[in-house]
C-alpha cells in the first residue's frame, strides 16, 4: 500500500519538479557527507556545507572554504561527484526516474523534454540520454590525460597530477569552475596546453547538447551524400556562441591592455588571458585575471556575459544564449517596423518570443531582488572589511558581481574566499536560493508555460497605451 501511494504521489510530479526535488536531495546528501570528519582537515558549519553542495550541484563554482586545502580527498570526490551529476542531472536524473518509477509520460512531458533537449523529433530519450553520456565521459577523458600530462611537469605542485587532470576536466565540461588551486589558473595563464584545453572543455559542456547533437547529425547526413538543413536553433547556437567568444577576447585584450595585472606580459600571454576570460566568463567560473583589480570597464562587460550564459540543454547557466538572441531579434524587427520576429528566413512564434522577454525580466528582478537583501544584511559591514583591506572597489560593484556568478552559474567573485565565508548566514542563503534558481530557472519557466497555457473563449477590448 505505501508503494502504491509513493508511486501515486511520484506520478503526479511533473519532469520539472522531479528534477529540482532531485537536486534538493542531491544537495541534501551532499551537504551531510561534506560535514562528516574525513570530507574535512578542519569542521565547517552546516551552512557552509550547504553552500558548498549547492555550487557543485548548481555547476557554479562559489565558494566560502578553499576546496583544494579545506577538503580531503574524499570531500573533494564528494564535491566532484555533485558537480557530475548537476552538469549531467537535467537530463540523466528526469530519465532515469521515469525508468525506475515507470511513470506513464505524457505529451505534454514528452514536448517539455523535446523542447529543452532534442533538435528533432525523431531522438528518442534513450538515444539521447546514450549520447549525452558518451560525449560527456569522452571528452572528459580526453581532457583528463592532457591536464594530468601537463600538471606531472609541475614540480610544486600540492596535488596528485592524475587527480587534478580528472578533477579540472569534470569541472571545466560541466562549467562548475571549482578549481583545487587557491587562485585559481593565474598561475597558468600563459600556459599554451592549459589555455588549449580547458576553454575547449568549458564550450563542449556550454553549446549545449541539442546544438551539439543537432550539428552532428547533419554532418553525419551530408557525409553520407543526403542533403539535410540546419535546424535554425543549431545555427543561432553556433553564431551566438562564436560571436560572444570573439568579441569578449577582443573586449578583455583592449580592456585590460594596461592593467597592472599585466606588466611584462607578452602578447601571447594577454591573448591568452583574453581568450580565457571569454571563454569562462559566460558560464565556467575559472579565472585567469583577478577581477578584484580588473578595471571597471572590465567587470561591466563581465557581467553582461554572466548574464547570458551558455546555451539551452547545456551544463550552463544564464538566460542563454538562444534568450539573448531573440531579445535582440525583437529589437531590430520593431526598430524596421516589422511586427513578426524573424531570423534564417523563418518567423519564430510569438510564444517563444514571450518567454524569452519573461525569462530576461524575471532573470533581473531575481538579480536585483537578491543584490537589495545582500546589501541590507552585509553591505554595511562588508564596506568596512573592504576599505580597511584597501579594496579597490565597494560592498554595492562587488555584491552585484557575486548574485549575477551565482545567478549565471559561472563562479567568478571580487571576493577573496575569506570575505564570501565571512557572509551572515541570511546573506548565504540568499546566494545558494539565486545558485539554485539560477540552475532551474529556465526550465521551471518552461513548464510554468505549458501549464499555464490554456485556451479562452474570450478576449478584451484593445485599448492602447503611450510607452516610451
Amino acid at each position: 500500500m505505501a508503494g502504491l501511494r509513493r508511486a501515486s504521489w511520484l506520478d503526479r510530479l511533473s519532469p520539472i519538479q522531479l528534477l529540482a526535488l532531485s537536486f534538493l536531495t542531491a544537495i541534501g546528501i551532499g551537504s551531510g557527507l561534506l560535514l562528516l570528519p574525513m570530507s574535512t582537515t578542519s569542521p565547517i558549519s552546516v551552512i557552509d556545507a550547504l553552500f558548498t553542495a549547492t555550487s557543485a550541484v548548481c555547476v557554479t563554482g562559489l565558494i566560502v572554504v578553499d576546496t583544494g586545502t579545506r577538503f580531503t580527498p574524499f570531500g573533494q570526490g564528494v564535491i566532484l561527484a555533485l558537480i557530475q551529476f548537476g552538469g549531467l542531472g537535467i537530463m540523466i536524473t528526469s530519465s532515469f526516474l521515469l525508468l525506475v518509477f515507470r511513470r506513464r509520460t505524457s505529451l505534454r512531458d514528452l514536448i517539455m523534454l523535446r523542447e529543452e533537449y532534442t533538435v528533432s523529433g525523431s531522438v528518442t530519450p534513450g538515444k539521447l540520454v546514450l549520447a549525452i553520456v558518451t560525449f560527456t565521459f569522452i571528452a572528459q577523458a580526453i581532457g583528463a590525460v592532457v591536464l594530468a600530462r601537463r600538471f606531472a611537469e609541475v614540480p610544486e605542485l600540492v596535488h596528485n597530477p592524475v587527480w587534478c587532470g580528472i578533477f579540472h576536466s569534470i569541472s571545466a565540461f560541466c562549467n562548475a569552475g571549482f578549481s583545487l588551486f587557491e587562485t585559481s589558473f593565474i598561475a597558468y595563464r600563459g600556459d599554451l596546453t592549459v589555455n588549449l584545453t580547458i576553454p575547449p572543455l568549458i564550450i563542449l559542456g556550454g553549446i549545449g547538447f541539442p546544438a551539439a547533437i543537432g550539428l552532428f547529425d547533419t554532418l553525419r547526413a551530408r557525409v553520407r551524400g543526403r542533403r539535410r538543413a540546419m535546424s535554425l536553433h543549431v545555427k543561432i547556437v553556433f553564431m551566438a556562441t562564436c560571436m560572444l567568444l570573439l568579441l569578449g577576447t577582443a573586449a578583455y585584450l583592449i580592456l585590460e591592455s594596461g592593467s597592472d595585472q599585466l606588466v611584462g606580459a607578452n602578447s601571447s600571454e594577454r591573448l591568452s588571458v583574453a581568450w580565457f576570460q571569454s571563454v569562462t566568463t559566460r558560464t565556467a567560473g575559472f579565472n585567469t585575471l583577478d577581477f578584484a583589480e580588473a578595471a571597471e570597464p572590465t567587470l561591466l562587460v563581465t557581467i553582461i556575459l554572466m548574464v547570458i550564459g551558455g546555451s539551452p540543454g547545456s551544463t550552463a547557466g544564464g538566460i542563454k544564449t538562444t534568450t539573448f538572441v531573440i531579445i535582440l531579434l525583437v529589437v531590430f524587427s520593431w526598430l524596421r517596423g516589422r511586427r513578426r520576429v524573424e531570423a534564417g528566413k523563418r518567423t519564430i512564434p510569438d510564444s517563444v518570443v514571450m518567454k524569452a522577454l519573461v525569462i530576461a525580466l524575471l532573470a533581473v528582478g531575481l538579480i536585483l531582488a537578491a543584490t537589495l537583501v545582500i546589501l541590507l544584511t552585509d553591505g554595511v559591514r562588508l564596506q568596512t572589511e573592504l576599505e580597511a583591506s584597501g579594496a579597490r572597489y565597494g560592498s554595492f560593484i562587488s555584491l552585484l558581481f557575486h548574485v549575477v556568478s551565482a545567478f549565471g552559474t559561472v563562479g567568478l567573485s571580487m571576493l577573496d574566499t575569506a570575505l564570501t565565508g565571512a557572509l551572515t548566514w541570511v546573506g548565504k542563503l540568499v546566494i545558494i536560493i539565486v545558485m539554485y534558481c539560477g540552475r532551474l530557472g529556465p526550465l521551471a519557466l518552461a513548464q510554468m508555460v505549458l501549464t499555464a497555457d490554456r485556451a479562452t473563449n474570450y478576449r478584451y477590448p484593445e485599448e492602447n497605451l503611450l510607452v516610451g
